[in-house]
């Protein structure tokens, strides 16, 4: 990457630098440039579309209705209420 394009990406980032960091801040980008392009290289034809480091199952259980939940009961506790459904106040 070149100091100029350097200079506008940080200024879209809204990053304020000074020259020891462009210089400092251009050999990193640099670097990490040309490990990308070796990246390119490799032959990923037969990997599957998505992997993971880690494989663990879901831990949560299944959504399971309940039916011990009173409805009414739940409503009877709202400040608020019209019908079936709570009334929030307007925030905005």
């Amino acid at each position: 990457m070149d100091i100029e394009e350097l200079k506008a990406t940080a200024e879209l980032a809204q990053l304020e630098l000074n020259e020891e960091e462009v210089v400092r801040l251009q050999e990193e980008v640099g670097r990490m440039l040309e490990n990308f392009a070796k990246m390119e290289e490799l032959d990923v034809a037969d990997l599957p579309p998505t992997a993971h480091a880690l494989t663990h199952d879901n831990p949560l259980r299944e959504d399971q209705p309940d039916s011990r939940v009173n409805t009414e009961e739940l409503l009877n506790r709202a400040p608020e209420r019209e019908n079936e459904f709570f009334i929030v106040p307007n925030v905005l």
